[in-house]
């Protein structure tokens, strides 16, 4: 996080929180810190989770703890697509010259 907070410009102290823990019961404690101010408005946002394996949050436990670990369910991919979607990418393409 902070290799890429660095390349953006964002302030050098990152604000940091815990998410609510969702389910207690799952064994997981997610962890944010943020990187902001960057050049152009972009953010480099860090999620640690404690206790989770890997597995995709929010998923399904999919196969044995033994194998992959825990499922966080603090947060899931409805917030992972909410932070790609407050930093859409615009792209500009040209097409006046040929390939």
């Amino acid at each position: 996080m902070k290799l890429w907070a660095r390349h953006n410009g964002c302030a050098p102290e990152p604000a940091a929180g815990q998410l609510p823990d969702r389910d207690p019961t799952d064994g997981c404690v997610t962890r944010w810190s943020t990187g902001t101010s960057g050049r152009d408005g972009t953010e480099v946002t860090l999620y640690r989770v404690a206790g989770g394996g890997h597995t995709w949050p929010g998923g399904p436990q999919y196969a044995p703890l033994r194998l992959i670990g825990r499922v966080t369910r603090d947060f899931d991919t409805e917030a992972i697509w909410d932070f790609f979607k407050s930093h859409a990418k615009t792209v500009h393409v040209d097409l006046s010259r040929p390939r």
